[in-house]
């Protein structure tokens, strides 16, 4: 088993309020990434020490999905003097059990997850207005209302490739999906902040089709090493209408890499 992160700076941010971990243990893999808001302050912060509170759930061999992951950010936040708003982040993470992969996104990211036979799919989980159902906002009664006033479907699930090849989207139940990935179908899955939807080159409206960026993110031809860092940067040298693309919004991207005998 292979795992690898790597996150960076959006071109309209001054500072990265993205951050990704990931870590291969005896226990399991697992890999994650998290996503501050970009309109609460001092969540770079904030999404750095969301993310290491969710590592420790994954070291636990669990999924960092319910409330007590933000509520243990929200105690670290307040020791350094940060406002609760600081910890506004998702949360995107993928965990490795004896069979399966399993992934969770609560708030807004990105899933995608390589077939043996080469198929790519893809799954995105999208807010209303960019605004997330993370805890530290469904949580606070008057931010709860905001998001409830928020026009119907607040949240939704959109899917891209795999088996079906159109495109599908539907409401999203409760505030966070999960997916799971029987590692002797699979051999491949990342997971990404909404960054990977921003990413476009000089002179182009319309940034680059985020299934096809998963696509290319997964198809690294070696997961050695820092494969992740690799592989973004790559995009970014591309030949053709691909060349110097780069996220108007932070990104970050985790992933794992597995064999037959994984």
């Amino acid at each position: 088993m292979h795992a690898d992160a790597h996150f960076e700076r959006g071109r309209t941010h001054a500072v990265c309020q993205d951050y990704a971990l990931a870590q291969t243990t005896a226990r399991g893999a697992w890999a994650l990434v998290c996503d501050g808001c970009s309109s609460s302050r001092d969540t770079d912060v904030g999404a750095r020490l969301l993310a290491h509170a969710a590592a420790a759930i994954l070291r636990d061999g669990r999924l960092p999905g319910s409330s007590a992951c933000w509520r243990v950010a929200d105690r670290a936040a307040g020791h350094l003097g940060l406002a609760p708003a600081s910890v506004d982040a998702t949360v995107v993470a993928a965990l490795e059990l004896p069979d399966r992969i399993v992934a969770i996104i609560r708030g807004d990211g990105i899933v995608a997850a390589r077939r043996r036979d080469g198929t790519i799919e893809v799954t995105l989980r999208r807010c209303r207005d960019e605004c997330p159902d993370y805890p530290s906002v469904v949580g606070d009664p008057d931010r709860r209302a905001c998001w409830l006033a928020l026009a119907p479907p607040r949240a939704w699930i959109e899917t891209h490739g795999g088996l079906a090849p159109t495109s599908s989207a539907r409401p999203a139940r409760g505030h966070a999906w999960v997916g799971c990935f029987a590692k002797h179908e699979y051999d491949r899955l990342l997971v990404a902040t909404d960054g990977v939807s921003t990413l476009r080159t000089p002179g182009h409206v319309e940034p680059l089709d985020t299934a096809w960026v998963a696509a290319r993110m997964l198809d690294a031809p070696s997961t050695t090493g820092c494969f992740v860092r690799r592989r973004l940067q790559r995009l970014g040298r591309a030949d053709g209408p691909f060349a110097d693309a780069v996220p108007d919004d932070d990104i970050a991207v985790a992933a794992l890499a597995w064999d037959e005998k994984d």
